[in-house]
C-alpha cells in the first residue's frame, strides 16, 4: 500500500486526461487541477489529504484509513485526471475513497463470515461424529482402504499427520512430484467413489474422524 510520501512523488506514464465534473459552484477555486501534473497534484496532496482522510474515518479505522487515502491519491495521480476546480477534486477523491472503504468492509464481513463458519465447524466436529451414523463411516473407511498403498499412505500423511510434501517424499522415499501425484489420484478416486459428498473440506473432515474410530 502506498505512503503519504510515495503518494507525493510518485511519477510514471499515465493515461490521457478524463474531465471529472460535479454540479458544484467554480466560484470559488476556479483554477483546473490535472492530476498527473506533478506540481498540481503535489498542491492537492497538501490541500486535500486531511479532509479525505477523515471522510474515510467515517467507515474505517485509523490505520486503514490512512491506507485508503495514500491508496486512492496514488490512483488519482496514476489515472490522469482533470479536475476543473478544487471543490471537483475534493469530490471526486471522497467518493473515491468512500467506495474504498466499503470495498474493504464488504471484504472484512466476507471474511469474518467465513471463519465463523470454519470455526462452527470445526466445534461441531465431535457433535457431528456422534449423529453420523456407523454406516456412512464404514462407506468412507472402506474406499479409502481400496485406494493403492502408496496412494492411502502419502493420503494420511498428508491429511491426518499434516506432513509437508517434502517431509512425505523422504518417509516414502520418493521425489516431491510422485507425492503430488498419488494425493491427485486418491481425491480423483474418492470423489468418483463417494459422490454424495460434493465438497472436498467436509470430506477430509469425516476422513479424520474416520481414521480416528478405525485405525487403531
Amino acid at each position: 500500500m502506498p505512503t503519504k510520501e510515495a503518494s507525493a512523488t510518485y511519477i510514471s506514464h499515465l493515461a490521457p486526461d478524463r474531465e471529472f465534473t460535479t454540479n458544484e459552484p467554480d466560484a470559488d477555486y476556479p483554477r483546473t487541477y490535472h492530476s498527473h501534473d506533478k506540481k498540481d497534484f503535489t498542491q492537492l496532496y497538501e490541500l486535500l489529504y486531511d479532509s479525505v482522510y477523515l471522510f474515510a474515518r467515517r467507515y474505517v479505522t485509523k490505520e486503514e484509513a490512512a491506507d485508503m487515502t495514500a491508496d486512492v491519491f496514488f490512483r488519482f495521480y496514476q489515472k490522469g485526471i482533470a479536475c476543473k476546480n478544487l471543490h471537483v477534486a475534493k469530490k471526486y477523491l471522497q467518493v473515491s475513497v468512500r467506495n474504498a472503504c466499503l470495498n474493504l468492509i464488504s471484504e472484512k464481513k466476507t471474511k469474518e463470515k467465513r471463519e465463523l463458519e470454519l470455526s462452527y465447524l470445526s466445534s461441531e466436529t465431535s457433535t457431528v461424529q456422534n449423529e453420523l451414523e456407523i454406516s456412512l463411516l464404514e462407506i468412507i473407511r472402506k474406499e479409502i482402504d481400496k485406494l493403492p498403498t502408496q496412494c492411502r499412505q502419502a493420503f494420511i500423511q498428508r491429511f491426518v499427520a499434516g506432513k509437508k510434501l517434502s517431509e512425505i517424499a523422504e518417509d516414502m522415499e520418493i521425489s516431491k512430484m510422485t507425492v503430488k501425484n498419488h494425493l491427485t489420484k486418491a481425491k480423483t478416486i474418492l470423489k468418483k467413489k463417494l459422490t454424495f459428498l460434493t465438497d472436498f473440506s467436509v470430506f477430509i473432515i469425516l476422513f479424520k474422524i474416520v481414521f480416528a474410530n478405525f485405525s487403531a
